[in-house]
């Protein structure tokens, strides 16, 4: 009996072992995905402290222009677009920057070296074309730190063409919070170590 009862208890340690093996790793992908809204647009640098009101509405027109460009991404009605044939909502751009930042953005016109995009007080006017990059990075989260209020995350990036191909470490720290009721995190800091040239 003590056998039998013994076997139970090791059987049902290994089930329990197992599940929480699987949510560990569900959770490490889910952490992946999310450092890879930034790395995939060319953020290898964020400090929540120092971000500026520009940074965030690129990161918040970029975002959806790769991820969510059937729902947000329209093209200009009229005969002349002076700023570029698409349009996106502002109320767009500052849902993507509040889920990954927990940050209210001021929208106004986006002028910086690399991207523009005028804001006419409702949409912002632009071309997609020039918001998609030639080569995306993707996180791959190899360890994770608990502090307590951040998560610590620690992995790789790598060519989203050529998994293989992986030239930087990063490390990021990131809040816990929720997000329209679901648990999510939001971006405290980025830093990304390049370690073969690029």
């Amino acid at each position: 009996m003590k056998k039998k009862l013994l076997a139970v208890i090791l059987t049902a340690a290994v089930l329990l072992g197992t599940g929480a093996s699987k949510r560990s790793q569900d959770e490490t992908k889910l952490m992946s995905t999310f450092i890879s809204n930034f790395t995939e647009l060319g953020v290898y640098y964020i400090d929540i402290d120092e971000i500026t009101n520009q940074d965030l509405i690129a990161f918040g027109i970029g975002h959806n222009v790769i991820n969510n460009a059937k729902s947000t991404v329209k093209r200009c009605g009229l005969k002349n677009c002076e700023y570029g044939p698409s349009l996106m909502s502002g109320a767009a751009v500052k849902a993507s920057v509040k889920k990954y930042f927990d940050v209210d953005v001021s929208n106004e016109t986006l002028d910086t070296d690399r991207l523009s995009a005028e804001f006419d007080g409702m949409n912002y006017h632009f071309n997609a074309a020039e918001w998609r990059p030639n080569t995306i990075y993707y996180a791959d989260v190899k360890s994770v730190t608990r502090g307590k209020y951040f998560v610590q995350m620690d992995g790789e990036l790598y060519n989203v063409k050529r998994k293989s191909d992986r030239p930087a470490l990063f490390t990021a720290k990131a809040k816990p919070y929720k997000y329209n009721g679901k648990d999510t995190w939001s971006i405290i800091t980025l830093r990304v170590e390049w370690t073969d040239e690029n």
